[in-house]
């Protein structure tokens, strides 16, 4: 719960008149991307528990690079932005863009 007062959710509007109680809360695509995100990323540790390691790195690959383009694309009020949209976007690029790189290491026989 956030420490707002409680009449800061009711105030008028611009136009003068109180939001309803679907603006005042979250729109229902805002938690449907949340839940549609985290049963993505589950998916990571799945692939990663079922063998399938390689593919594990390149699906998690996929989601930043999706999250970045959703960053981009929608710059103000997401629920991913951490920090500048120029910054977010790029970090996530450049994540994505090693996980990419680095995935072909992945499969490696073991030393010991």
């Amino acid at each position: 719960m956030s420490q707002e007062e409680p009449g800061a959710r009711t105030a008028p509007t611009r136009s003068g008149r109180r939001p309803s109680w679907g603006a005042v809360h979250h729109e229902p695509y805002s938690t449907l991307s949340v839940v549609v995100t985290t049963v993505a990323l589950a998916g990571v540790p799945a692939l990663a528990l079922t063998g399938h390691h390689r593919l594990s790195v390149l699906w998690l690959a996929c989601l930043v690079l999706g999250l970045s383009v959703v960053r981009v694309l929608r710059p103000d009020g997401t629920w991913i932005a951490a920090r500048g949209r120029v910054f977010d976007a790029l970090f996530g690029l450049l994540l994505a863009l090693g996980l990419l790189a680095l995935s072909a290491y992945v499969e490696l026989p073991r030393v010991l």
